[in-house]
């Protein structure tokens, strides 16, 4: 349905649409067999030769990001409060007079 959007608003017809349909069949081809290719590859080596050594344990946690996703949820529990209550103020009644209010203030820190 897009493509006969583009096709139709773009005042081009069907032929000159699919004139390089050979590229996007290579591009598709080459992913399946490099697919295919490399899942025979990995299926063939031995899992036990990769499994985590003791000194691997460390950078494993630190690739994985829980770490970091852990750090983000602590900092959004603290400032939790803070924010829905700025949010309360600011769509509350007078939420455009302290929208003003806030502005008139970074705009004289900035000056």
């Amino acid at each position: 349905m897009t493509a006969a959007a583009i096709i139709i608003f773009s005042k081009t017809t069907i032929p000159a649409e699919f004139q390089n349909w050979w590229i996007g069949l290579a591009v598709v081809l080459f992913a399946i067999i490099g697919y295919i290719f490399l899942d025979k590859k990995i299926s063939k080596r031995e899992p036990e030769k990769f499994l985590p050594e003791a000194g691997s344990i460390f950078v494993l946690r630190f690739m994985s990001l829980e770490w970091l996703f852990n750090a983000f949820s602590f900092i959004e529990n603290k400032i939790r409060g803070f924010v829905n209550g700025f949010s309360g103020l600011m769509e509350g009644e007078g939420g455009i007079i302290w929208a003003f209010v806030l502005l008139i203030l970074i705009f004289s820190m900035l000056t």
